[in-house]
């Protein structure tokens, strides 16, 4: 058996096709890299060329203001309107403020606005000169705190108000917003795009919506799917936020590594799926195998040392790509980010879970295994029953790329005789650490079995047709 998965695994290895595919994946990792080195920022954001504030947008409202006199009383207070807006939008394009940056949403507040407004009030209606002072000092104090970036001084204003508004209404948001404010100051957390602070948002927003949801055991099952992926959300945010650590970064080495067999689902699915769809119809177009069969060894034998060989094929490009993953990323980041753990939500403690990169990966990888070896099994059924290898191909790469298709068809429309098709139950990252599935009324012993169903089923015809076989005529 074992020399005959050498003489499988040497014959495999010395295809042209399999040499481009390798080629192929390692190009992938390095425009893969090449990407988030170019486009993401340090914190892993995503650059993106903001400018809301530009002369187009000043000489429209210088427009709007030609076509108003505030000499003339009906159009002054039109004309006032329009110069507190080009005024303000003045201001931003002055300090080349972009939405990415925090005095951005602080300018386009109601408190900025009245400022100005009542200056041009002041200036051209009332023409109160102290008045005109008073509002003019009030403004120039308000742009020297945003220049200065004194998040903290309108952090502490914000605090104030939602103290005050406690007082009267004691909502669950208020609380939240309060715990929010309190935790930027104790952190020091900017008002920066930054990912401490995309974090503190987003444990805001997810927190909100948590409790919109009221008593979990009264939801419906899509609403506690939506409730535990929230929750997990929270959790994560409110790690990154105690301990500082960005988990969520995507350019580092460290994400690179976790993340391949998600990011090159695709290469590795099609890798063993030419392999598993030529390794027995090969013999057969090419003739060989009668010299195959011919040698001292049972026809089951050499069947079970082709299939072996497709498996060990995927362990191998898995392998493969891994190290190219590691080998490319290190040279764009480095070592970056590859002392920060990967987490996992453990849905039975409610609690975090931190594994080292590698070991992640090797988690999601054995959670995807039942898919990657059933879409290889019929690849090598169908090869070894119809002794073609684009048919294989052809099909396997089909049911791969509908598998979405048919899952969609079947939630949306509550299909329950699916629940028996394999798509909807290869996929054991659902069951990862207690996750409630997709579909109601899954659990992995369910989809065990139904995987080991299809599996047995395919590998018996392959078996029994294989052994029937007339080779006389090839």
């Amino acid at each position: 058996m074992i020399n005959l998965i050498r003489n499988e695994l040497y014959k495999v290895f010395h295809k042209k096709s399999i040499i481009v595919f390798a080629i192929l994946i390692l190009g992938m990792t390095i425009l893969n890299s090449w990407l988030y080195k170019t486009n993401y920022d340090n914190d892993g954001n995503f650059i993106q060329n903001n400018n809301t504030t530009s002369s187009d947008m000043l000489d429209t409202y210088l427009n709007e203001l030609k076509k108003y006199d505030y000499n003339k009383e009906d159009e002054v207070l039109e004309y006032i309107s329009n110069k507190t807006n080009y005024d303000r939008e003045k201001i931003i394009s002055d300090n080349k403020y972009t939405s990415d940056n925090w005095q951005y949403e602080y300018l386009y507040n109601d408190k900025v606005y009245d400022m100005i407004y009542y200056i041009n009030y002041y200036t051209y209606v009332e023409k109160d000169a102290d008045k005109l002072s008073s509002y003019q000092k009030m403004l120039n104090s308000y742009l020297d705190k945003l220049k200065n970036n004194d998040w903290k001084y309108f952090v502490n204003l914000e605090l104030d108000k939602v103290n005050n508004e406690l007082q009267k209404y004691n909502t669950s948001e208020l609380k939240v917003k309060k715990e929010v404010l309190e935790y930027r100051l104790n952190k020091n957390i900017s008002l920066d795009n930054s990912y401490m602070n995309n974090a503190l948002n987003g444990y805001e927003s997810i927190t909100n919506t948590l409790n919109s949801y009221g008593e979990y055991d009264k939801l419906n099952y899509e609403d506690k799917l939506a409730y535990q992926r929230a929750l997990k959300e929270q959790k994560i945010n409110k790690y990154i936020i105690d301990t500082g650590k960005n988990v969520l970064k995507q350019n580092d080495l460290r994400s690179g590594i976790a993340d391949v067999v998600n990011d090159y689902e695709i290469f590795i699915i099609l890798f063993v799926i030419i392999i598993a769809s030529g390794i027995v119809s090969s013999e057969f177009k090419d003739g060989t195998i009668k010299q195959l069969l011919v040698k001292p060894y049972k026809r089951t034998t050499i069947l079970l040392a082709k299939y072996l060989t497709c498996i060990i094929c995927l362990f191998l490009v898995v392998s493969y790509t891994t190290i190219c993953e590691f080998i490319v990323r290190s040279l764009f980041f480095s070592f970056d980010g590859i002392d920060v753990p990967m987490l996992i939500y453990n849905y039975n403690t409610n609690k975090l879970l931190e594994f080292n990169p590698l070991v992640y990966m090797l988690i999601i990888f054995i959670h995807r295994l039942p898919q990657f070896i059933l879409l290889l099994t019929l690849a090598f059924s169908l090869s070894t029953i119809f002794t073609s290898t684009s048919l294989a191909n052809t099909f396997t790469i089909l049911g791969y790329m509908t598998a979405d298709v048919i899952n969609t068809l079947s939630r949306a429309f509550n299909l329950k005789f699916m629940n028996y098709f394999v798509t909807l139950n290869w996929d054991f990252r659902n069951y990862l650490f207690g996750a409630l599935p997709n579909y109601e009324g899954f659990n992995i012993k369910f989809s065990s079995i139904i995987c080991l169903i299809y599996l047995v089923i395919m590998l018996v015809v392959s078996f029994t047709i294989f052994k029937k076989k007339n080779i006389k005529n090839i």
